[in-house]
């Protein structure tokens, strides 16, 4: 009788070793949802870029790239937008200073996913508006705010320029009547539909699934 052959059963190849794969050995074949989805928002940055780059210089001036910056749904307070600006720009030929595109797009990517520079809470909104509101009412009128403006030294976080914009703001609202907690609540809702998302992190994943 011939001898049996190992494995078991006459004819039978025995089983081969699986290769124990480190996690490098795993080819990435796809991208990742998150890949894809972070590459919509640097189209989106440049997209908006695009749109104020009017002379096609491929850079923007201060006040321009300020505007870029809001409207990608950022909340920085000037001084520190100003201080990025003189970080990533150059000043050109009329000593204005510029801030180019690479240079700009990509710094903005990164403030968004780093969380930087978030607008207030629909209710620290509301109460800096309250600051305003000496009769607590909800709600402002031409006479309150020159009220305001005249009293210089109450630090009411407004430069006069702003006042006079609020102002005249005021008068041409139904009434002559501001709601600040309406306007609140539009305008942070506004905001919420039309921000920029915040990058995801890029987490590997690998072509097989291995914990089944």
């Amino acid at each position: 009788m011939p001898p049996k052959k190992p494995g078991g059963k006459r004819g039978k190849t025995p089983p081969q070793p699986v290769p124990d794969l480190e996690w490098e050995d795993i080819p990435y074949i796809c991208p990742s949802y998150n890949q894809l989805f972070n590459q919509k928002i640097r189209i989106r940055i440049r997209s908006l870029f695009a749109i104020l780059d009017t002379d096609k210089k491929k850079k923007l001036d201060n006040d321009r790239a300020a505007i870029m910056v809001r409207a990608t749904g950022l909340f920085p307070p000037d001084l520190e937008m100003d201080e990025w600006f003189k970080v990533i720009g150059k000043k050109g030929d009329d000593d204005l200073l510029y801030m180019e595109r690479n240079a700009l797009c990509d710094g903005i990517y990164e403030i968004l996913r780093e969380g930087r520079w978030r607008p207030p809470t629909p209710k620290q909104a509301v109460k800096a508006w309250r600051r305003l509101d000496m009769q607590q009412r909800g709600t402002l009128d031409a006479e309150n705010l020159n009220d305001i403006f005249a009293q210089e030294e109450k630090e009411n976080g407004m430069t006069p320029t702003e006042l006079k914009k609020l102002i005249k703001f005021t008068a041409e609202m139904p009434g002559g009547v501001f709601d600040y907690v309406s306007y609140v609540d539009g305008w942070y809702k506004t905001w919420l539909a039309n921000r920029i998302p915040r990058p995801r992190d890029r987490i590997p994943r690998r072509q097989f699934d291995d914990t089944i």
